[in-house]
């Protein structure tokens, strides 16, 4: 197995060319960071400076920890059993691996896009409302509009029509999760599925 190290796998960052002449705080630094699930490292010792607005590659073969090293910078790795994370992670003047630091309000400030998508097992309607809360939208009639408007819906209905999906993602092994076979209990799906 391939290990992460900014020199192995090309880290990459117009930052890092730019370190001995800046003077600023960088936006995120990781000192010696290195992660292991149980006994099997997935890289080690990387550190990395990545300034305010620079844009930031990490390349490197498949395996090589890109991706481990991403979930340790908004602590996805806490949700992995036998992940071990040691070294420095600072955003800012934070540091995000203090037991103290607040991970939902980190994940609101770092976040992550997947490959595919990872949709809770809930209907369509309810993956789309969770995020704007989370967010602070709180009025009932502007989460339904904004639910609505989206194309994610109309998306997930069609393939449920087209019986490419089903009601819940993990349940029922759906494609997406889809609110078009409406819990009768509910009258927010009855009205979706309407």
């Amino acid at each position: 197995m391939s290990q992460l190290s900014e020199n192995q796998a090309g880290l990459t960052t117009a930052a890092a060319n730019d370190r001995a002449n800046s003077n600023s705080l960088p936006f995120l630094r990781t000192e010696k960071l290195s992660l292991s699930y149980g006994s099997k490292p997935a890289f080690a010792n990387v550190t990395l400076d990545i300034a305010p607005g620079a844009i930031t590659a990490l390349i490197g073969p498949s395996g090589c920890g890109k991706t481990s090293f991403l979930n340790c910078l908004n602590r996805l790795t806490d949700l992995i059993p036998l992940a071990k994370v040691s070294g420095r992670i600072t955003l800012g003047s934070l540091d995000v691996l203090d037991p103290r630091t607040d991970v939902l309000a980190l994940r609101r400030r770092i976040g992550m896009i997947f490959q595919k998508p990872n949709p809770f097992p809930l209907s369509i309607r309810k993956n789309l409302e969770f995020p704007l809360r989370e967010h602070g939208v709180r009025v009932p009639a502007r989460v339904r509009n904004l639910v609505q408007q989206s194309a994610a819906l109309r998306v997930g209905k069609e393939q449920v029509q087209l019986g490419l999906a089903s009601e819940h993602v993990g349940v029922r092994g759906g494609l997406i999760s889809s609110g078009a076979d409406p819990d009768p209990a509910n009258p927010e799906e009855r009205e979706l599925a309407g």
